[in-house]
């Protein structure tokens, strides 16, 4: 998963990830970004694989957000 953070911030378990900053992660990193208290996150994010939510509201949605 590669992500290129456009405006806003947000953080997880590798940091924190703000406007201009790209994180770039395997399978292997199991991450719960949370947006920075300042403002909205707009990112752009590259994956080669799904999204694997771990919340039944995330695995629920799913199927209807094609993520």
């Amino acid at each position: 998963e590669l992500t290129l953070v456009i405006d806003g911030s947000y953080s997880d378990v590798t940091g924190e990830y703000r406007r201009g900053d790209i994180q770039d992660i395997d399978e292997a990193i199991e991450h719960r970004p949370v947006v920075g208290s300042d403002q909205d996150c707009v990112c752009l994010i590259a994956s080669e694989h799904p999204a694997r939510f771990k919340s039944v509201l995330g695995r629920l949605l799913q199927p209807w957000t094609g993520m």
